[in-house]
Formats: C-alpha cells, sequence, structure tokens
C-alpha cells in the first residue's frame, strides 16, 4: 500500500511546484507589464509637456532618464524599430533604437527651433517610441495569457515542475556567485535542455 501511495504523493508534489512555478512566472509577468505601462504613461506625459514648452525640465524628464536603461533591458529587440526616415536629412536608419534617442532627438528640435520639418520629425520620433511600448505591452499579455491558460492542467504543471528541479543545481550556483544569471538563462534555454526536460517529463 505504501509503495503506491509514496509516488502518488510525490507526483502531486511536483504538479504543486509546477502549479507554484507557473504562478509565480505569471505575477512576474504581470510586474513586467505593470512598470512598462508606467514607463509609457511617463513618456507620454514629457512628451506632451516637451511639445506644448519646448523644454525638459519637468519631473516626468527625471523620470524618463532614470527609467530608460531598466526599460531597454525589459524590451530587448522590441525596443528596435524597422527602420526610421529623417524628414530633416531624408536619410533612412535601419534597427533604429527611438527610446535610445528621443532625449537627443529633442535637445535638437530645441537647438533648430519649431518649424513644420521639426515637428514631424519630432512627431515621428515620439510616435515611434510609443508605438514599441505598446508593442511589448501587447507581446506580455500574449505571454500572460499562454500562461494562465494552462494553470490548471496537472500535465502542464507536472512538466513545469520537474523543469524547476532540473534546474535546481544551476540556481544553487547562481546563489554561490560561481555562475552567471546570463549563463544559466543561455543553458537552460538551449535546445539541449529544453529536450532533456522533455524526456524526463515523458519518462515521469
Amino acid at each position: 500500500m505504501l509503495q503506491r501511495i509514496i509516488p502518488v504523493a510525490i507526483t502531486l508534489l511536483v504538479i504543486i511546484l509546477g502549479y507554484c512555478v507557473r504562478k509565480h512566472n505569471i505575477s512576474k509577468l504581470y510586474s513586467r507589464r505593470n512598470f512598462t505601462i508606467e514607463f509609457q504613461n511617463n513618456f507620454v506625459e514629457m512628451a506632451e509637456y516637451f511639445i506644448k514648452h519646448f523644454d525638459l525640465s519637468t519631473p516626468a524628464y527625471n523620470q524618463f532618464m532614470h527609467d530608460v536603461d531598466a526599460i531597454h533591458l525589459e524590451l530587448g529587440r522590441d525596443s528596435i524599430a524597422g527602420y526610421m526616415h529623417d524628414n530633416l536629412t531624408g536619410a533612412t536608419v535601419r534597427e533604429y533604437q527611438p527610446l535610445a534617442n528621443i532625449v537627443n532627438e529633442m535637445r535638437m528640435e530645441m537647438s533648430l527651433g519649431r518649424n513644420s520639418t521639426v515637428l514631424s520629425r519630432l512627431d515621428q520620433a515620439i510616435g515611434n517610441c510609443d508605438d514599441i511600448l505598446r508593442r511589448h505591452v501587447g507581446n506580455l499579455d500574449r505571454m500572460i495569457e499562454d500562461e494562465e491558460k494552462d494553470l490548471h492542467n496537472p500535465f502542464v504543471c507536472f512538466g513545469e515542475g520537474i523543469r524547476a528541479i532540473i534546474r535546481t543545481p544551476g540556481k544553487i550556483l547562481v546563489w554561490l556567485g560561481l555562475l552567471s544569471d546570463n549563463h544559466e538563462q543561455t543553458f537552460y534555454g538551449s535546445i539541449f535542455f529544453k529536450i532533456i526536460g522533455w524526456i524526463v517529463t515523458v519518462i515521469g
């Protein structure tokens, strides 16, 4: 009797572990979503003030500069626009990063003064920034939806629990300072690890 109970108990514990991991992932995704939306709202406030006053002396600008590096880490590839056409010079820039250049754009517009070309260029730069932030929020919404969809699926939670157990040695090495977060994420994000996790899950 005990021989039957122990495997069932272990399976239930792994499922519960997987459920907790997915809940934690969902919580982190919501935090990332909220940070992106807060940054977007602050950016819009800074942009509206600048368009009206042609001045960056505002708390929204200070907050923007405080968070801009963090938002770039959050956005990753989403921080890159397909291209940007410069109405002032006629040049087209590919792999353009609007948020990394928006303050320089604003300072350039301040030095050039108000005219239709300058305002058109500024409007395009601000629009690009707003677009990539909105796009990232949409991507996060889809990630949250995917996580929540299988939250109560015991098979998915079991697989998540197995992967969490496999990742434990790496987490310990990171905690001890013997492995960096980037190296850990690179290894566990590799095809090799995904295949191992899938095989262990199937066997389990």
